[in-house]
C-alpha cells in the first residue's frame, strides 16, 4: 500500500472513520494532532541509530506524510476513551525485555465447534534473534511492537505484548497496522481481538455503532488468525521452532 498524501489528508482532516466520528452525537471532544512529516535525512538518522535495520517503504511512505499522530475522543456521558496514535519517528525505539520476558510465549490456536477461538499450549523461542521497536509510547500495561528477525533486516511485522508478556501475531505490514488502527476507531482494547480474549463487550457495543463493518469482518478474521497459527508458530518464529525441536530430538 502507498500512502497518497491528498487522500491520507483528507481521511485525517475530515472524512472516513474521523467523519462517523465527528458526525455521532454519541462522541464529543475530539482532539487532533498531525505531526509534519520527516525528511530523509531523518530516515537514514534512525537507521543508523538504529543499525542493521531498516524502515519498511509503506513506514517511510506515511512518515514522510506526517511524523506520527495523535487522535482522540470522548464517548458521551461516559468516562471512556478512543485513542488513535504512533509515535513520532524519533520515539519508535527499541524495546528491551527486562529478565522476566527474556523468552517469547508464542500461542498457536485451534476453534471450537463455532469457530471461536481457543487457547493451545505455548511455545516458547528465544529472544536474542529479535529486535522490538515500540510504536506507541502511551501504552502502558502492553506493546504495540515492529518485530525484526536478524535474518530479515528489512520486513518486520508487527505483534501486541499483553500485560501478561505474551506476544499475538497482528499483521505481517505497516499499512495493514495503520489501517486497523482506524477501523477499530481507536478503542482502548482494539489489539485485543488479536487475541483470545477479544473486544470487551462495550468496545463491541460502540464499534457496532461506529463502523460495523469491521465487526462483520471479525469471524472471518479470527478464521484466518487459526489457519496461519494453528500446529505451528508463525512464520517469524518457525525457523526458531524448527532449530529448538532438532535440538530435542538430537538430545533423546
Amino acid at each position: 500500500m502507498t500512502f497518497n498524501e491528498d487522500a491520507l489528508i483528507s481521511d485525517l482532516e475530515g472524512s472516513g472513520i474521523l467523519l462517523r466520528l465527528k458526525s455521532s452525537p454519541l462522541v464529543e471532544d475530539i482532539k487532533k494532532q498531525l505531526f509534519p512529516g520527516v525528511t530523509e535525512l531523518d530516515f537514514v538518522q534512525w537507521e543508523r541509530d538504529n543499525s542493521p535495520y531498516i524502515l519498511p517503504d509503506d513506514l517511510r511512505n506515511l512518515y514522510s506524510i506526517f511524523n506520527g499522530f495523535d487522535i482522540s475522543y470522548r464517548f458521551s456521558d461516559s468516562s471512556m476513551q478512543g485513542s488513535m496514535r504512533l509515535n513520532l519517528l524519533s520515539e519508535i525505539k527499541q524495546y528491551h525485555p527486562n529478565a522476566k520476558e527474556e523468552s517469547w510465549l508464542c500461542d498457536s490456536y485451534e476453534t471450537d465447534e463455532d469457530g471461536n477461538l481457543t487457547e493451545s499450549p505455548n511455545i516458547r523461542v528465544s529472544m536474542k534473534n529479535f529486535a522490538c521497536f515500540k510504536l506507541d509510547s502511551s501504552l502502558t500495561n502492553s506493546n504495540l511492537l515492529m518485530v525484526y528477525h536478524k535474518n530479515r533486516i528489512d520486513t518486520p511485522q508487527f505483534y501486541l505484548q499483553s500485560r501478561d508478556c505474551l506476544y499475538y501475531y497482528i499483521t505481517d505490514s505497516f499499512s495493514n497496522f495503520f489501517r486497523l488502527i482506524f477501523q477499530y476507531c481507536g478503542m482502548v482494547d482494539w489489539y485485543n481481538d488479536f487475541t483470545p480474549l477479544g473486544l470487551n463487550t462495550f468496545s463491541i457495543s460502540w464499534l457496532r455503532i461506529l463502523n460495523p463493518q469491521r465487526l462483520a469482518r471479525r469471524k472471518e478474521k479470527k478464521l484466518n488468525h487459526t489457519r496461519l497459527n494453528k500446529g505451528r508458530i508463525h512464520k517469524l518464529f518457525e525457523r526458531e521452532v524448527k532449530m529448538k525441536e532438532k535440538d530435542r530430538k538430537h538430545n533423546r
